[in-house]
């Protein structure tokens, strides 16, 4: 891979290894929600608090972690959060109690929030200017650990087994990476305290274009993780599928996120990373709201082409942003990751209330309308963007 800087090579490969375990955990609680649900005998509202507990606690990592880089460096807190979000894995589903496993998804989130703000970090230091090849492939890994887990579910679920040990064995690899992480020089990435300090990083934190990037990543990401929590559900319920079924559509629409995210990687030369996202926001909505009105076999494959839509969405925004704001880097891709994190823990729980007192599919249909938002957005980011290119303040 010689677009990588050989000093942050092996760094890039261990991050990857760890951004496949992020995107295990992020789809495990989705994929399992049927099957939760069927077990500990809980009602959809109990069960959205408790998928919607990973989120908060990613919320609140990726919101600290950016002042926490800056402060106590990479290394450690990428270290830490993934000892935090292995002890949640490997006690998660152990019992039926309803605190206990809120609690432990918390703990996962945590150690996923600190795993995305650093490597997210990183990779926007490694990557060139204007260009989103290597947060693209990052991205993609997290797809392809987000598509994994599903699918060895669903092979526990129909085989008879305990879904609990994916979880479990997820724990282990999470351990294992710490030490490849520790073995590693962040030298190449790490910035000195002092860099940011002051009026400056104050002057970035307020600008109008950031809290823009904020709401765009807040809608899609909210979308995005929404759909991947319930589309199990959604799957056995109006579909008529097993919860092994289930469990596999949510690898379906995460296969077409995967697809897009190699193929943005590997093809796409342009530099404006808000037009894709005009572009495939665009598609996304209009895919979904086609896969709700579908009850036959074609329903899956216009999941998988919902996935393509929200594909390259994420990368570019945290490309982007991360590209605008140089002087202030690590918190600024912080506060856009941490408008996910709202989104992603709020849409869960939304889904689930809305579920409850109207059905599934209205459930659903909320992620086509906050896609359409997020989508008109991204559109303002974009005539922002244009603005700034011309204001010598860029605010």
């Amino acid at each position: 891979m010689s677009f990588i800087d050989p000093a942050g090579r092996r760094l890039y490969f261990v991050l990857l290894a760890s951004f496949i375990v992020f995107g295990m955990t992020v789809t495990m609680f989705g994929a399992t929600v049927p099957k939760v649900i069927e077990e500990f005998g809980w009602g959809y509202l109990a069960t959205g608090l408790v998928v919607s507990a990973s989120p908060i606690g990613y919320f609140l990592s990726a919101f600290a972690s950016g002042i926490l880089v800056r402060r106590f460096g990479a290394k450690r807190v990428i270290a830490c959060g993934l000892v935090v979000q292995g002890a949640g894995l490997a006690v998660f589903g152990t019992d039926a109690g309803f605190m206990l496993n809120m609690s432990m998804a918390l703990a996962v989130g945590l150690g996923g929030g600190a795993t995305e703000v650093v490597t997210n970090f990183c990779v926007s230091r490694m990557e060139k200017v204007g260009r989103s090849m290597l947060m693209n492939l990052m991205h993609a890994a997290f797809t392809f650990g987000a598509m994994t887990s599903p699918i060895l579910l669903g092979w526990m679920i129909a085989g008879g087994g305990r879904w609990q040990s994916v979880y479990q064995g997820v724990a282990v690899i999470s351990f294992a990476i710490v030490g490849s992480i520790w073995l590693c020089s962040f030298g190449s990435v790490e910035v000195p305290k002092e860099v940011t300090r002051g009026p400056r990083l104050h002057a970035v934190m307020r600008q109008p274009l950031l809290g823009l990037f904020f709401a765009a990543m807040y809608l899609f990401t909210g979308a995005e993780l929404g759909l991947s929590s319930w589309i199990s559900e959604y799957s056995v319920k109006v579909l008529g599928s097993s919860a092994a079924v289930g469990a596999w559509m949510v690898s379906v629409f995460w296969l077409g996120v995967l697809c897009g995210r190699l193929a943005f990687s590997a093809l796409y030369r342009g530099s404006s990373q808000v037009d894709v996202v005009l572009k495939l926001g665009s598609c996304a909505t209009v895919l979904l709201g086609i896969s709700l009105l579908v009850r036959s076999g074609l329903a899956p494959l216009l999941f998988l082409a919902t996935g393509l839509g929200y594909s390259a969405i994420y990368p570019s925004l945290v490309a982007s942003a991360g590209h605008r704001f140089e002087e202030a880097q690590a918190e600024a891709i912080a506060t856009v990751v941490a408008g996910g994190g709202i989104g992603s823990f709020l849409f869960p729980l939304v889904i689930g209330g809305i579920a409850g007192g109207w059905g599934i599919t209205a459930g659903i249909w909320f992620c086509v309308v906050a896609t359409g938002a997020a989508t008109l957005v991204a559109w303002l980011v974009s005539d922002r963007l244009d603005e700034c290119q011309t204001s010598p303040s860029g605010s």
